[in-house]
């Protein structure tokens, strides 16, 4: 999928840069000589890359959810991570707003002035996919959150939540505490 981005990308970018010769003419109408590639050209490009950014942005969002069944939570903390992790749904969203403006470009004749929405709309899914792959990262914060409105049960009792919000081990029959890291490392080998 990667390779089918890259290769969506290369040819937007080409077809982008190469749409006038020269290239002064996309913003400058008083080039003589211009010569620019049909509106046509530059549609189908805008709905190619469109499809696959829609196609990639549902998939990646979409196929983490197919392990949320095997996982041992209750239903409510599953409905809450497959909500986490398809947040890439909106950069879909946002794909397909900007692929809805595409027809309204070349209907002014100022390329550029015409662009101004769909590049507006391309920063917006690009920001909102970015905004779904960092959702994992923010996975101690969100659960601190989550916990205190009750839609995340405790941890196990046998562990504790600490003030700073991480799991340690809580108090044992010997009466000794650490946190789960200091205790595996002490383990004798």
């Amino acid at each position: 999928m990667i390779m089918v981005q890259l290769v969506s990308a290369l040819c937007a970018n080409i077809i982008q840069l190469s749409r006038c010769r020269p290239i002064s003419a996309a913003w400058r109408f008083d080039t003589e000589a211009a010569q620019c590639l049909d509106v046509n050209v530059i549609y189908i490009a805008i709905y190619v890359n469109g499809g696959v950014n829609v196609a990639t942005d549902i998939m990646l969002a979409v196929t983490p959810l197919t392990f949320l069944r095997n996982i041992r939570r209750s239903t409510r903390e599953r409905a809450v991570i497959g909500f986490l992790m398809a947040l890439g749904l909106l950069a879909a969203a946002g794909a397909f707003v900007k692929m809805s403006l595409a027809r309204k470009y070349g209907q002014t004749g100022d390329m550029l002035w015409d662009s101004v929405a769909l590049v507006t709309w391309s920063v917006v899914e690009s920001q909102l996919g970015i905004i779904a792959a960092c959702v994992p990262c923010l996975k101690s914060p969100s659960e601190r959150a989550l916990r205190r409105v009750g839609l995340l049960s405790e941890p196990p009792s046998s562990y504790r939540l600490s003030s700073t919000g991480d799991l340690e081990l809580a108090a044992t029959a010997s009466g000794s505490q650490g946190n789960i890291a200091a205790s595996e490392d002490t383990k004798p080998a």
